[in-house]
């Protein structure tokens, strides 16, 4: 009886932040389903976790065939001539075969488990093997480094203004892109305090706001509008 005997089957939470800012908002148009590399963490360790941890991961107590694919080691262990995953070799790789199978007494997840991995998945799968099966550590226990900045890129819109600006306007010119202009400060006043408190500005704020020629105008403002009664109160609400 080898780990991959077949064995009957068994929100993440979601945080949203509301940014009112001067910037649009930035896709990302390298994902690998769009023919990019595919990366362990960011493409196959969500399928992963989703379909296949319930039984096959870290919980000793409900792991089924003795199977792990939560670590490298177990995910690349020989045994009996039968491997989970084998680099380059997607027709070698017992967990892809197991996804794609048309045999039902095979197929995994199981069918009466009420998981089931799309089209798009298997082949995200299927690339990462070809591509040489490369793991990766959970982000978690990745030491935190400081990137290098993509310098070398001419100033548009007077951007980049900050370090963050390099990596965005990169991203924004990949996708032919390029930054929009800064709004009018009574359009920005307006944006800001009616994303973050659901109230429209006073005139009197207003005014202050335009006649602030402060490059820090901006982040005060935030800075205020987040520190107000108000905030708390639209935030309690959404």
């Amino acid at each position: 009886m080898t780990r991959w005997q077949r064995q009957p089957a068994r929100h993440s939470l979601a945080v949203a932040t509301l940014l009112a800012g001067l910037f649009p908002f930035v896709c990302n148009p390298a994902h690998a389903v769009d023919g990019g590399p595919v990366e362990f963490n960011r493409d196959i360790r969500p399928i992963l976790s989703d379909n296949c941890y319930q039984c096959h991961g870290p919980d000793a107590n409900k792991r089924k065939a003795k199977l792990r694919l939560d670590t490298e080691a177990d995910a690349f262990r020989d045994e009996a001539d039968v491997r989970s995953f084998v680099a380059g070799k997607p027709s070698e790789s017992e967990a892809y075969r197991r996804i794609t199978t048309a045999d039902a007494d095979d197929l995994m997840p199981p069918p009466d488990s009420g998981l089931a991995l799309t089209d798009s998945e298997k082949e995200l799968v299927r690339r990462w093997i070809e591509q040489g099966a490369k793991w990766q550590n959970h982000w978690a226990f990745i030491p935190a480094k400081r990137p290098g900045l993509p310098l070398g890129q001419a100033r548009a819109g007077g951007w980049p203004l900050n370090a963050i600006d390099h990596f965005i306007l990169g991203r924004l010119r990949a996708g032919q892109l390029a930054p929009s202009p800064v709004a009018a400060r009574r359009t920005l006043i307006r944006r800001a305090t009616l994303d973050l408190t659901g109230l429209p500005p006073t005139s009197a704020e207003i005014e202050a706001f335009a006649a602030d020629s402060s490059p820090r105008a901006y982040e005060r403002l935030v800075n205020r509008l987040l520190a107000s009664p108000r905030y708390g109160e639209h935030m309690a609400q959404a």
